[in-house]
């Protein structure tokens, strides 16, 4: 059965709205000071025993459920809910327990090491601290990881061998999980002096931005978004990934220096540089990308073939992420007002303002997004169209 092509923008726009009222819900606890519904942080707690709460859980658990998000869509074919279609809603709610129930596993497991003293990101510090900085770093190499495996790789070796989604899921993110430990453990737990900052506190800050930095050329050219892997589809899998994997990274690292050099250049310190290419930059143009996706489609780009269409949906992209971004500074900024400006480290008030941009970018809208388009198949508005076919070769 053909089914009728989404009817644009009302879908986009539906879907754009409902996205928004749930991630405003997660914006309400956000734990960061000065939310109306959040407990005491670590942010708002400084010199004082730190609260572990149910709504900090939430948000590492957000982000240790990306990776499982992408690989129930993108590895096991949306199990385990596929097996209830036509029933999108009960698809929706399969999957999203499924991934929930698994992020809550995989920080508990987290928890677990560090009351051991397997983890120790900070000395001195309790195990809730200790697994909120392990979670935040490791779980963004992960995430980054499964995203170059499912996106440029196309789940590559799995998907050539016929595994039951279980087992595809499962070695899915064994792959992932070793490479993404790779990644973190040479750049954050134990970086060779070529890798490390001079101001060891500024290890992550820096890392964590070059990492996302990365991510923009990589969502941009992932399939099936902007550029949807063009020109690098036209090699051989496997080798189509080895490439983009290369040629990306490469990209994005040259953009985080770039920015880095811009940044400071106009004034900010090194700590303020950072966080505008964390929360200014990268992940408000990832969000919009996965916006522009899940809800409108691609278009108008998706109608013409490459590179004509990414190029068109490339500044559609451009735009609304400075309007996005311009739109959540200013949403944030009241809550932040009136905190200092610290010799060397700079306007701890756009520290925090990024750092929420950042949450709500990448913990709330995108996730939010992701999950109503492929797992909830955007109950109750038109179903996403067929994945777009690859250009010829």
């Amino acid at each position: 059965m053909t089914l009728p092509a989404p009817k644009q923008p009302s879908t986009g726009v539906g879907h754009l709205v409902i996205v928004l009222l749930v991630a405003f819900i997660f914006l309400w606890f956000l734990p960061v000071h000065g939310f109306p519904g959040a407990f005491p942080s670590l942010e708002a707690n400084q010199g004082l025993p730190h609260v572990c709460n149910v709504l900090q859980i939430m948000t590492i658990a957000m982000l240790l459920a990306l990776p499982w998000l992408a690989l129930v869509e993108l590895t096991a074919g949306s199990w385990p809910g596929i097996k209830l279609m036509p029933k999108r809603v009960a698809v929706g709610i399969v999957d999203t327990v499924f991934i929930v129930i698994a992020a809550v596993i995989t920080l508990a497991l987290i928890y677990g090491a560090a009351s051991a003293g397997l983890i120790s990101m900070v000395p001195g510090a309790s195990a809730w601290q200790n697994t909120q900085v392990f979670a935040l770093t490791w779980g963004a190499f992960v995430f980054v990881t499964t995203l170059f495996f499912c996106l440029q790789w196309g789940s590559w070796p799995i998907s050539a061998k016929k595994l039951h989604p279980a087992a595809a899921l499962a070695a899915g993110y064994v792959i992932v999980l070793i490479f993404g430990t790779l990644f973190w453990y040479i750049t954050i737990a134990n970086p060779p002096p070529f890798l490390a900052h001079p101001v060891p506190a500024m290890q992550a800050p820096m890392v964590l931005a070059a990492l996302l930095a990365v991510v923009v050329p990589e969502i941009l050219w992932a399939a099936p978004f902007t550029f949807n892997m063009y020109p690098f589809i036209k090699l051989k899998p496997g080798l189509s990934g080895l490439v983009a994997t290369i040629v990306l990274v490469i990209a994005g690292l040259i953009l985080f220096f770039v920015l880095e050099a811009v940044y400071v250049a106009m004034g900010m310190t090194e700590l303020n540089a950072y966080f505008k290419i964390l929360g200014g930059f990268a992940s408000t143009i990832a969000c919009v990308v996965v916006l522009h996706f899940t809800g409108f489609d691609n278009l108008p780009g998706a109608k013409y073939g490459q590179p004509k269409g990414g190029l068109i949906n490339l500044v559609i992209v451009a735009v609304f992420s400075a309007i996005w971004y311009l739109i959540l500074h200013a949403f944030f900024a009241p809550y932040f007002a009136g905190l200092p400006t610290v010799p060397g480290l700079g306007s701890i008030s756009e520290v925090f303002i990024d750092q929420a941009i950042i949450y709500m970018n990448l913990c709330a809208v995108a996730p939010v997004a992701l999950i109503h388009y492929g797992m909830w198949l955007r109950v109750p508005l038109s179903p996403p169209p067929p994945p777009p076919a690859p250009p010829e070769k």
